[in-house]
Formats: structure tokens, C-alpha cells, sequence
């Protein structure tokens, strides 16, 4: 509700949620307790990365017909 509010997830009695970004792909993870882990060594995100890269190369020069 807190995100849905104010676009930003944390709060003052809510888990900080970490920002996601390079280098360390830091997420919130759930179970008996909830704990911050990296997944910076993660396939799938070099994966999406890849992806992601290609698709802004591809926008940045447009392909002639």
C-alpha cells in the first residue's frame, strides 16, 4: 500500500527495500525471515542485461528498409 501511496515501497515500520540497480542487484528476499541478498552473480541477470542492450542498440540506430 506504502508504494501504491507514494511510489516508494519503504516506510518507517515497513522493511527498507533496497534500490535494484548495478552493481549490486540487491532484493528483498521472503521466507521465515525477510533478508537482503545480491543476485550480482546472477545468469539471468546477465541475461537481461544482454537483452536489454541489444534492444537499446537496436532504437539508437534504425534499420533501413
Amino acid at each position: 500500500m506504502q508504494f501504491a501511496k507514494t511510489g516508494n515501497p519503504n516506510g518507517a515500520t515497513l522493511p527498507q527495500w533496497p534500490a535494484f540497480r548495478a552493481p549490486e542487484y540487491r532484493l528483498l528476499q521472503y521466507g521465515d525471515e525477510i533478508t537482503i541478498r545480491s543476485i550480482v552473480d546472477s545468469a539471468n541477470v546477465d541475461l537481461f542485461q544482454n537483452v536489454f542492450e541489444t534492444m537499446r542498440q537496436s532504437k539508437a540506430s534504425p534499420q533501413r528498409h
